[in-house]
């Protein structure tokens, strides 16, 4: 391993770390979410997931691009929220999930 670089504390980072390498598959399922656990409580609550392509996931209820904060969703907001933010943050502006 490396040295780690030197941070300046008045810039924003953004730091990656890789938690596993895996297949998703119905074997590994166990394995999986157990990385997918530990990449949350790393991520404090958010996670970038690689493979064919990048998603990013939060638990945070915020915009993980432009940091948007809305409270606790509750079942009578469902009519109010846009379609992309139910799905995944990785393509915010995308109306059909692609």
């Amino acid at each position: 391993m490396g040295r780690f670089p030197t941070l300046d504390k008045q810039k924003w980072h953004n730091i990656e770390i890789v938690v596993d390498r895996i297949k998703a598959s119905k074997e590994e399922k166990s394995r999986l979410f157990e990385s997918v656990q530990n990449a949350l409580k790393a991520g404090k609550g958010s996670v970038l997931i690689s493979g064919a392509d990048e998603r990013i996931f939060s638990q945070n209820n915020a915009c993980s691009y432009c940091g948007i904060t809305i409270g606790e969703l509750e079942p009578k907001h469902s009519r109010l929220i846009p379609i992309w933010s139910v799905q995944d943050v990785s393509r915010p502006w995308s109306q059909d999930g692609v």
